[in-house]
C-alpha cells in the first residue's frame, strides 16, 4: 500500500477525480451513501481509510459531524492533517494504523464508513470485527466496495489493470462476504448495486481526462506513458462494470 500510494501518485488520482479525492464520483457518489441513512449534527463517525481526506472534509463541513479517520501509511496521515481545514480541526482527527486493529475503545462510534479501500485488504474478516468491536449498538456501517463474481480471482480486465498499473487488489464473493460480516457480529446487512452509478463516474472521468489541457497537464506534470495507462486502466474498470464482471456493491450493516 504505501509504495503504490505514493504522493505522486495520489496528485494524479486528484486530477483525475478532484481536489484532495482518491476515489471515483466526486461529492455525488458521497452523497449518495447516505442517501438512506442520513447524516445528523454531532455524529461521531469512524472512516476507513481517508486518502488526502476530502471526505472528511466535505462530510464534516456539510453535516458538523466528528470524524476519526485511520489510515496504514505515515505520509498520507501526514499529508491529510496539513489539509485540514482551519475551521475543521476540532473536529476531524486522522490517525495511523496496523490494520486490523483499530486504536479506539470499544463503542466509540454511531457511524463507520469506507469508499474504496476495502479491495486493498488481503482479509476483511479481523478488520470487519474491530470495526463492530468499535461501533456503537444501533450504529451501522457503509462500504462502497469492490466484489468478484468468482472466488480468488478478478475478471481478466480487472486483473489487466491490477498487472499494468502493479497494484494488489483482493477479490471477494458477496457470499463470503456476508458470512464474515455475520460472523464479526453484524446483522441487518444489505448489498445494493451500485454498478450504474460507478460505470458513470469511471466514464466521466475518461472523459475529463481526454479532456487537451488535462492531457497537456498529465503529461508535463507525469509522463505520457502513466497518463496513457491510467486511461487504460479507468477503461478497464469501467467496462467490467458495464459487463457486471466487476461488482461494485454499496455494504450496509448493523450492530443492533
Amino acid at each position: 500500500m504505501e509504495e503504490e500510494y505514493s504522493l505522486e501518485y495520489c496528485h494524479y488520482l486528484e486530477m483525475a477525480y478532484g481536489s484532495g479525492m482518491m476515489s471515483e464520483g466526486g461529492t455525488e457518489a458521497m452523497e449518495a451513501m447516505f442517501i438512506d441513512h442520513p447524516l445528523t449534527a454531532g455524529t461521531f463517525a469512524l472512516e476507513i481509510g481517508y486518502g488526502l481526506g476530502a471526505m472528511a472534509f466535505y462530510l464534516a463541513d456539510r453535516y458538523a459531524i466528528h470524524i476519526t479517520g485511520v489510515e496504514v501509511t505515515q505520509t498520507l496521515k501526514d499529508e491529510a492533517t496539513r489539509r485540514i481545514p482551519e475551521h475543521l480541526k476540532n473536529q476531524i482527527n486522522f490517525l495511523t494504523y496496523q490494520s486490523p486493529h483499530i486504536p479506539i475503545d470499544d463503542q466509540t462510534f454511531d457511524i463507520i464508513y469506507s469508499k474504496g479501500v476495502f479491495p486493498h485488504i488481503k482479509d476483511r474478516a479481523p478488520l470487519l470485527k474491530e470495526c463492530f468491536r468499535v461501533l456503537k449498538p444501533r450504529g451501522f456501517m457503509i462500504i462502497d466496495d469492490w466484489l468478484s463474481r468468482m472466488p480468488d480471482q478478478w475478471c481478466p480486465r480487472i486483473q489487466d489493470m491490477c498487472d499494468r498499473e502493479g497494484l494488489i487488489l483482493y477479490p471477494e464473493t458477496e457470499h463470503d462476504y456476508l458470512n464474515k460480516l455475520k460472523q464479526a457480529g453484524f446483522s441487518n446487512i444489505h448489498f445494493i448495486d451500485v454498478n450504474e452509478d460507478y460505470a458513470r463516474y469511471n466514464w466521466n472521468i475518461i472523459d475529463h481526462l481526454n479532456q487537451p489541457k488535462i492531457t497537456e497537464k498529465a503529461e508535463s506534470q507525469f509522463n505520457k506513458h502513466d497518463h496513457d495507462m491510467a486511461l487504460l486502466g479507468y477503461t478497464l474498470i469501467a467496462e467490467a462494470i458495464e459487463r457486471n464482471e466487476l461488482l461494485i456493491r454499496r455494504v450496509i450493516a448493523h450492530h443492533l
